[in-house]
């Protein structure tokens, strides 16, 4: 059974108050107080379904200006009526501004109908509000288990590139907290905040899992190929960041707008250029380059420096430090790389918290029958479009020393 509506009067006349308490106490569980200046004490002790005021008990309370149910935060969501002994345009326009949601004369009857009618409509407004609430959390929990399947979709995908490159143990793990390490010090510092006005970090963060998912379009004799890649291996490979984005743009053209896949897509395509504008594939200089992108350059190179790959050894975090300070400029946004050095013993202590334990000899090795197989006797330009589509050919870069050929390898 559905419990009575508690009802609050309010009225100075003790007659008034006590005949229309007797008339709605079949109906209501009525309290009441003779004047606006009890009211608080009893709001104190319980919380009424509706006040239902004299108008006149305001200004014999002193309270011309106010009411007591709008002036407490706590109160000002109990629905109010006003009782007049004549409906004005004034005593209306004055109970508007108060917040009230009903009005009536001091007529018995009609005040029983205008009560009747009010608490009717703030009990289906209830239902209404409740039902909604039911649909938004419903809504949310969806949000939330989609939100999971996505992210276990896009992880798993990132696995796979893992399983197929020399990439072993914590690489997504740790390039995931060197950049929320740099995206929190430039909110900190204030830095580049109209490109991150619009981000969620959250969604930025989780989207670098994919930042090498066009690795799996390159052929294992050039992933697994344990030392230096030759010029045409390494225009192929160069194609993964180009196919990583082909592959991400399709998915965020069949889906609805969607941050993570916006922002993957910038981290796969731009995560190699360059701030000199030598680097791949589209030779992005400076500020072109997406921020994404730039801030993913670091934390991709750092990781890549202090872990083992088939073509090299891993080295220690100070030598990874010397790599971004000295690409400064070069391969880095300078901007970034002071904000790197304030906070590079947290990529340090991620780096020994999540360190890889040691692998075993990979079991893929670089064969040119197999090169033979994906090139033939095409020049490496057709070689890569034969593979590719015409949609992925490289474009050619300056010879790299070996030296920086293993950092840019190990970051790819």
């Amino acid at each position: 059974m559905r419990k009575p509506s508690k009802i609050i009067l309010v009225d100075n006349d003790v007659v008034s108050c006590t005949r229309n308490r007797a008339m709605l106490a079949e109906h209501y569980e009525v309290f009441t107080v003779t004047g606006a200046h009890k009211l608080a004490p009893l709001l104190e002790k319980i919380t009424p379904d509706l006040v239902v005021m004299d108008y006149d008990t305001l200004a014999n309370g002193g309270l011309p200006k106010t009411c007591p149910l709008r002036s407490d935060p706590r109160w000002q969501d109990i629905p109010l009526m006003f009782i007049f002994n004549e409906m004005t345009d004034r005593n209306l326009a004055r109970a508007r501004t108060l917040g009230a949601q009903g009005f009536s004369l001091k007529n018995p009857i009609l005040l029983k109908l205008r009560i009747e009618a009010l608490i009717d409509d703030l009990r289906q407004r209830r239902h209404y509000l409740e039902r909604i609430q039911i649909l938004q959390e419903q809504v949310k929990q969806k949000d939330t288990q989609i939100f999971e399947l996505q992210h276990a979709v896009f992880t798993g995908m990132a696995n796979i590139v893992e399983l197929r490159d020399d990439i072993t143990g914590h690489h997504i793990e740790r390039t995931k907290f060197y950049l929320e390490f740099l995206v929190n010090k430039l909110e900190e510092k204030g830095i580049y905040e109209k490109e991150r006005c619009a981000w969620d970090q959250e969604t930025l963060i989780s989207s670098a899992t994919l930042h090498d998912i066009g690795k799996v379009a390159i052929p294992d004799a050039i992933l697994f190929k344990p030392g230096k890649l030759s010029d045409a291996e390494f225009e192929i490979m160069k194609c993964h960041a180009s196919i990583g984005e082909t592959i991400l743009e399709n998915m965020e053209r069949v889906t609805s707008e969607c941050q993570f896949l916006h922002h993957a897509k910038l981290i796969a395509s731009s995560h190699h250029e360059r701030w000199d504008g030598s680097g791949y594939p589209y030779g992005l200089k400076g500020e072109e380059i997406p921020l994404e992108g730039r801030l993913m350059a670091i934390a991709d190179v750092y990781d890549a420096v202090i872990s083992k790959r088939v073509y090299k050894e891993k080295r220690g975090s100070d030598e990874a430090e010397r790599a971004i300070h000295e690409g400064s400029g070069k391969q880095f946004d300078p901007v970034l790389v002071e904000v790197f050095e304030e906070i590079a013993p947290l990529f340090a202590d991620t780096a020994r918290r999540f360190s890889d334990y040691e692998e075993e000899e990979q079991p893929f090795a670089y064969s040119p029958l197999v090169l033979k197989d994906v090139a033939g006797t095409r020049q490496p330009y057709e070689g890569v479009q034969w593979i590719f589509g015409s949609a992925f050919k490289p474009q050619r870069s300056e010879e790299l020393n070996e030296a920086s050929l293993d950092v840019c390898m190990a970051a790819g």
